[in-house]
């Protein structure tokens, strides 16, 4: 899977973008199911973090962001190239 974050999700969660992969290799995967976009939003004064699919649009929504960011941080910095 590669979820390809943009700087404000970098800034907000603290990775240092010396340490992501590059995507280099990855040319099908912009078609693929396993290719994801990140963004974070803000609504009613929350970050919010805002998750969608390449291919099929399907947007997954993560509210409260800082409750559960301890747990995130280490699947994302794993996962963002």
């Amino acid at each position: 899977m590669i979820i390809q974050c943009t700087k404000k999700v970098l800034d907000t969660l603290k990775i240092d973008a010396a340490k992501i992969v590059s995507p280099e290799g990855f040319d099908q995967l912009p078609e693929s199911l396993y290719a994801w976009h990140a963004n974070i939003v803000t609504i009613n004064r929350r970050k919010v973090l805002v998750l969608m699919n390449n291919e099929t649009r399907f947007p997954i929504v993560i509210n409260r962001l800082f409750k559960n960011i301890t747990l995130m941080k280490p699947s994302l910095q794993f996962l963002c190239p």
